[in-house]
């Protein structure tokens, strides 16, 4: 009988392989990435923690469910508290500066894209209790 661990390694062989044959991935493992490339990435990737930490802030306005509160509150307190913290130190190791990053490096569109920050718009629109 196969285990579930094995079933969903087969299942995920595909993407699996997809993930470790990226040439990013690839040239870390061979330790041939360039390193302004990888504190390129650190900066990037701050960017984008920090609009996810907004993003999730704001759902958590919209939900009157104590148990959503309270999951959204602990994914924020990850974020926040754990995700952003190692980022930024990693980078210092890079050689970069998370205090220089704080609106001076502009978002790539590849990374905005992954961000599900709600727009500056919508946020304005947006008033407790009013459901869309």
């Amino acid at each position: 009988m196969i285990s579930e661990s094995q079933r969903l390694k087969a299942r995920g062989a595909g993407c699996w392989a997809a993930a470790v044959a990226h040439p990013m991935v690839a040239e870390i493992g061979a330790g041939s990435l360039p390193h302004a490339t990888f504190r390129f990435y650190f900066e990037q990737n701050l960017g984008y923690l920090r609009e996810y930490a907004r993003a999730i802030a704001f759902a958590a306005t919209a939900t009157t469910d104590r148990g959503a509160l309270s999951t959204l509150a602990r994914f924020l307190g990850q974020i926040a508290d754990v995700e952003i913290p190692a980022n930024e130190a990693f980078l210092e190791r890079l050689g970069g500066s998370p205090a220089r990053l704080k609106g001076s490096v502009p978002m790539q569109p590849v990374t905005y894209a992954y961000t599900p920050m709600p727009s500056d718009r919508g946020c304005r629109r947006w008033r407790p209790g009013r459901r869309r």
